[in-house]
């Protein structure tokens, strides 16, 4: 079942949700709620085995019934049968709940909070996000490569470093 392609966000009136029935309850009581039950073969969800071998076709009732509703009226609806489900937010929403802070050149922008939370040490900027090319110098000395060479890599064009003027030119 979780390798079904099937298994995936469903669109809603307003947006995406995950809804994943499991037992044969669930299913008995989604395809009742969605007047789907008179078309969908109650053997094909009888038994787990069942459910799994034909859970492309039962996803795919899922996402017939999705459009029908809102997002939360599909977490109510979902909340109150007890199915598993849950919001799906789109890229543009991710984005826009992360926190901006403030870099000294380049002005404001996104920070990607670290992943990691620790008790004791917590997680945070020091720094300023590095601007393109900030740290080439130090980065390519690190792997040993000569002054020289990097000033040659540099006129070829193949990196560029913040002394570079054409750096912000596309």
């Amino acid at each position: 079942r979780i390798l079904s392609a099937a298994r995936r966000p469903h669109p809603t009136k307003d947006g995406w949700v995950a809804i994943l029935p499991y037992s044969y309850e669930h299913y008995v009581e989604f395809f009742a709620a969605t007047g789907l039950s008179d078309q969908v073969d109650p053997a094909m969800y009888a038994d787990g085995r069942t459910r799994i071998l034909r859970s492309d076709v039962l996803y795919g009732y899922v996402r017939r019934a999705t459009p029908s509703r809102t997002t939360a009226e599909w977490l109510e609806l979902c909340r109150a049968l007890r199915i598993p489900a849950s919001e799906v937010a789109t890229l543009d929403a991710i984005v826009a709940e992360l926190p901006i802070a403030e870099h000294a050149v380049a002005g404001p922008y996104r920070v990607i909070p670290s992943p990691v939370r620790f008790g004791r040490t917590p997680a945070g900027l020091r720094l300023d996000a590095a601007l393109p090319g900030q740290h080439t110098r130090e980065v390519l000395t690190e792997l040993g490569l000569s002054g020289a060479e990097i000033d040659a890599l540099r006129e070829i064009g193949a990196i560029v470093d913040a002394a570079d003027p054409l750096r912000d030119q596309p």
